[in-house]
């Protein structure tokens, strides 16, 4: 998407109002335009974060401000209490984004842009905050049919409830209240007149079409169906983002520049904890939390990348955990990788989950603690994030001193499918393409063969194991007899038992290594998204890290807003604990 002409950009983290943001302003230039681009939530935030940040660098080298930011309680922004107004909190959100906008940057236009539920948003703020233009892509017209699609999407799902009333599912958390808000809202019945607005959708209900009128454009969704995808498959959609760069130059051209302004808070704090955005080195961008002041970190751990979604995770776990940690003084540090959330592009362009090679970025990060002083460092990952902080502790210099991986597969076959439906098709049965006749028969000689396939693989993971499987045991064997502690925690049940399975009945070559502990735990989920499986998660790696009482950890509490331009408070040296120790932590 960038043409010759294009600018260079610079990125500047930003916080206001409790929110989390990023600055994407052309280089050299402080543009009178400016557009706030309001994400979905959710799932979908997760899903097409890296396309909103690439949405916005090519806006910004077209020559526009943009101002990204993450909603309270998604991304890096302070958390909201499960039982308060979630919607209002996100409307306030937008309202607040385009103030700081307006007051900071001294822009004389301001343009609302949202994706999905952000676009909702984004057009209801704009009844108070009145802004110039609009640019909605795939707005969802009415709150009682997001709430539908929502109730659907539990309803396929095996997540529960915990609390009646409420609403629970791919990282949305509705209240009571929230729910109640949410059904109000109708794009048809919008108060006041609309700006000029240009309307990216695959479809637009009536009543949202009548009540745009004639100044509003509505053009397809060029791409839609390739950016609502896992994030490891999602796509940016880079002709809808021309088009809206388009429409931009022709309804708003930059004219003039204005005055660069002070330097802006980029710090967020909470209650024992402090956050700043950092660059890792190498191309990697992430955020470092520890607790604030005099209540210095000693240790530190790494949380890498689950997939290819960004370093907020599923649920926004990884965020809850960092300040939960914070307050038991101890430093994390969330690192995207190359190719994801907001660090550079990776050379190679399209990225594997497994395939792509992280080592060198995890321990890289490691070697910014350690720069900073940090001497404990620890890695943890769920899923593919605790592959890859296995196969760094194996493969690094032994800065990372313990492992903690959740759900997580530590071999990887290539050509494995990733793809959800071609996942599907590769384990569909003959026997559901054949006549009805012969289903009974086929039934029958399906489950022998099956039982007897089952049969064979035990067996020869017990006395034959793959080439694949042996390398893997050297490597854990090498690492932990140089002092690396390792400790795999699967949900029981979880899918990631067929990997362990490779290894013996019960992961029994792994079991045997000494430092390495494998156990199942009851009611974790296989992404650690439900409030329920982020509380076990956290007690597990407070266990695991030795913090006293870690039973009695808890998932960060909402704070109020503290923003601030001070760096966080230099460090100490590191120190680190004896080896018998963590011996008898991975054995409790």
């Amino acid at each position: 998407m960038h043409d010759h002409g294009a600018q260079q950009r610079e990125l500047q983290p930003v916080a206001f109002d409790g929110l989390a943001g990023m600055l994407h302003v052309p280089t050299g230039g402080s543009p009178d335009v400016t557009v706030v681009i309001c994400p979905p939530v959710g799932r979908d935030f997760i899903w097409t974060y890296r396309a909103m940040f690439e949405w916005a660098d090519a806006l910004a080298r077209a020559g526009y401000r943009v101002l990204r930011f993450d909603h309270r309680g998604h991304g890096d922004s302070l958390d909201v209490h499960p039982g308060e107004d979630q919607w209002q909190h996100w409307l306030d959100g937008v309202a607040a984004a385009g103030r700081f906008a307006r007051r900071s940057f001294g822009a004389s236009k301001l343009v609302l842009a949202g994706l999905r539920i952000g676009a909702t948003l984004a057009a209801e703020a704009a009844t108070t905050l009145d802004p110039d233009g609009l640019i909605l892509l795939d707005p969802i017209a009415t709150g009682a049919g997001w709430l539908r699609e929502l109730e659907r999407a539990l309803a396929m799902s095996d997540q529960s409830n915990d609390v009646a009333g409420t609403l629970e599912v791919n990282g949305v958390w509705l209240s009571a209240a929230a729910i109640a808000s949410v059904r109000m809202v109708d794009l048809g019945k919008r108060a006041g007149p609309w700006p000029p607005t240009l309307v990216v959708s695959p479809s637009i209900p009536k009543p949202l079409r009548d009540s745009l009128g004639e100044k509003a454009e509505i053009i397809p969704f060029a791409g839609y169906n390739q950016l609502f995808k896992d994030s490891h498959l999602s796509a940016p959609p880079l002709e809808t983002f021309e088009a809206t760069r388009g429409w931009l130059k022709r309804q708003f051209p930059v004219t003039a520049t204005v005055a660069a302004g002070q330097r802006l808070p980029s710090s967020l704090a909470g209650d024992g904890w402090m956050e700043e955005r950092i660059d890792v080195g190498g191309g990697l961008r992430g955020v470092l939390t520890q607790p604030p002041g005099k209540d210095r970190a000693r240790q530190a751990v790494i949380i890498v990348n689950t997939s290819a979604n960004p370093r907020t995770g599923d649920g926004n776990f990884p965020v809850k955990a960092a300040r939960a940690l914070a307050r038991r003084g101890v430093a994390t540090l969330r690192v995207d990788f190359l190719g994801v959330g907001e660090s550079d592009a990776h050379g190679e362009g399209t990225v594997h989950v497994y395939n792509t090679v992280r080592t060198a970025e995890v321990n890289q990060a490691a070697s910014a603690l350690a720069k900073l002083g940090f001497g404990d460092i620890s890695a943890v990952g769920v899923c593919t994030g605790g592959y890859h902080a296995i196969q760094a502790a194996c493969e690094g210099d032994g800065a990372i001193k313990r492992v903690l991986a959740f759900n997580s597969w530590i071999t990887w076959k290539p050509g494995t499918p990733l793809d959800r439906s071609a996942h599907a098709e590769s384990m569909r049965s003959i026997y559901l393409r054949t006549p009805v006749k012969i289903r009974r028969a086929l039934t029958i000689r399906h489950r022998l063969i099956s039982e007897a396939k089952v049969a064979f693989a035990r067996m020869r993971a017990q006395f034959w194991p793959e080439p694949e499987v042996r390398g893997v045991l050297r490597q854990l064997q090498r690492a932990a007899g140089q002092g690396t502690d390792f400790r795999l925690v699967a949900g029981e049940g979880d899918r990631s038992w067929q990997s362990l399975s490779k290894f013996g009945p019960g992961g029994r070559r792994v079991r045997n290594i000494s430092g390495v502990i494998v156990r199942p735990v009851h009611g974790l989920d296989h992404p650690v998204v439900s409030l329920t499986s982020q509380r076990i998660a956290l007690r597990e790696i407070g266990a695991f890290l030795g913090l006293p009482d870690s039973d009695s950890l808890e998932l960060d509490p909402p704070a109020r807003p503290a923003t601030g331009k001070q760096a966080l408070p230099g460090l100490e040296p590191g120190w680190q604990r004896k080896r018998s120790a963590q011996r008898k932590v991975a054995g409790s």
